[in-house]
């Protein structure tokens, strides 16, 4: 397979390796996301030295891993190592013993390196900072799928590595357009349309998608993923959870209440809701769900700082917690598949699609060189009127645009009845009556395949498509 994407990673990996100076590079992700994929394709024959730590093994035999892939690379005379800091020392060895120009070091899912009472942090330091840091021609690269690791004690280090890594690269889900890349290589012949209904499922994680059938439909291929006996996903959920922090539990209880509310929470009701201290605890746990790309934070318009709230915006987890962690009785995943409680799951994860879209909406809004902010807003609970709006975008040109999102089944057009166009005009004047802006507010629908313009259209400022979403 390709390269799917990613052209300014590529760019950043190419760049430090043609520097003229050595370069420590952190690269982190969440699992299955494509970190390694990338660094390979991108530098194919160009590894010196390549070693990825083996999960749920103690440090002994870590060691003694990473002392066979050193033989592998020519040092056979290599002894049993000790320590982290005798295979940072006869990895030197080989870095010298090299004649290329540039040596390009590879250590990927280093977290499962530093397993207890490991010296492999302070090995790694010594490693750069007294020895690689002053050569010119190595590039570090290293590569972590758990976050709160590599945010830890990378990223956060107070020792050795305390501002040392000279670069940092996040490897996110791909967007609705390279998922669409990806299916026109592996020839998987969907529309758009089908590729959405995949990408509310699983996102835009590169290796779910290679577990898609080729002939299979959108069904057949869900059913298949999560649903069958050995079902590939079915366990995903938790595995995700586990992979990346190193005590899940907590933050699988905060994407759940997440998950519930599509609006968000903020700080004090995770709190209450997930029995956790509203402390600097909470905080960093909401940051680095933040990092993994598994929420987003705003601050509701018209608000403070200090009402900052918090959204799920991950598909597989919503997927997962609305399909496959509660009893569904005797109905098979085929009819689970075309009740009513898909239909409704749908409106709500196209709504996620279009918060992990948001460059895209701001593109085809024609506003990509202006300012911009991202609300969520509700009305005052103690008026008449009462309105919720799920998408506010303030721009810097005196203009917001009230963002209404649209799920029709089977892609068609939407059409916006009386009670509709009613509604809408009810947010539109409830919201500029309560926050007494002076800004222009269009009514902006994002819908599939556009509306249907009738006599109650008009009240619509600009529609948006999926097709938008794929630029």
């Amino acid at each position: 397979m390709e390269l799917i994407g990613r052209e300014e990673e590529k760019q950043t990996i190419i760049e430090l390796y043609k520097s003229n100076e050595s370069s420590f590079l952190a690269i982190y992700g969440r699992r299955r996301v494509g970190k390694t994929f990338l660094v390979r394709k991108t530098l194919s024959d160009k590894i010196t030295f390549s070693y990825s730590g083996k999960a749920n093994i103690n440090k002994r035999t870590q060691l003694n891993s990473f002392r066979l892939t050193l033989i592998e690379n020519g040092l056979h005379d290599c002894p049993i190592l000790k320590d982290w800091f005798e295979a940072f020392f006869y990895l030197k060895k080989i870095i010298q013993e090299s004649i290329v120009q540039k040596k390009v070091i590879f250590l990927d899912e280093v977290a499962w390196m530093d397993n207890q009472k490991s010296d492999f942090i302070s090995a790694l330091e010594g490693f750069w900072n007294e020895w690689a840091s002053k050569r010119n021609d190595i590039l570090l690269i290293i590569c972590a799928s758990a976050t709160s690791w590599i945010i830890d004690n990378v990223f956060h280090n107070r020792g050795g590595l305390h501002n040392r890594i000279t670069h940092r690269l996040r490897i996110n889900p791909f967007n609705l357009s390279e998922c669409e890349e990806y299916s026109k290589v592996a020839n998987l012949a969907y529309s758009r349309y089908q590729i959405l209904q995949l990408y509310m499922a699983i996102g835009g994680v590169a290796w779910y998608w290679s577990l898609l059938k080729k002939g299979y439909s959108v069904i057949q291929n869900l059913i298949l993923l999560f649903f069958s006996e050995d079902a590939p996903l079915n366990g995903e959920y938790k595995e995700l959870y586990s992979s990346l922090f190193r005590k899940p539990e907590k933050y699988i209880d905060i994407i759940k209440a997440l998950s519930i509310k599509i609006s968000g929470l903020d700080k004090q009701e995770l709190s209450a809701e997930c029995k956790i201290s509203n402390n600097s605890k909470l905080t960093h746990m909401l940051e680095e769900l933040e990092e993994c790309g598994f929420i987003r934070k705003y601050i509701p318009f018209g608000k403070k700082h200090n009402s900052m709230r918090y959204q799920l915006t991950d598909c597989l987890s919503l997927f997962h917690l609305t399909f496959l962690s509660k009893t569904r009785g005797d109905l098979s995943p085929e009819m689970l598949l075309a009740s009513n409680s898909y239909v409704v799951w749908c409106g709500l994860a196209y709504e996620r699609v279009v918060l992990n879209h948001i460059h895209q909406v701001k593109k085809a809004l024609g506003i990509n060189g202006i300012y911009t902010q991202a609300y969520t807003w509700r009305s005052n609970p103690s008026e008449d009127n009462k309105a919720q709006i799920d998408l506010l975008i303030d721009r810097a040109d005196s203009v917001i645009n009230l963002v209404e999102v649209k799920w029709s089944v089977d892609g068609k057009k939407y059409v916006i009845t009386k009670e509709v166009e009613e509604n809408l005009l009810n947010k539109k004047d409830t919201f500029v009556s309560q926050t007494k802006t002076r800004k222009s507010v269009f009514i902006t629908m994002i819908t599939l395949s556009g509306i249907e313009r009738n006599s109650h259209s008009d009240c619509v400022t600009t529609s948006l498509t999926l097709d938008d979403l794929f630029n």
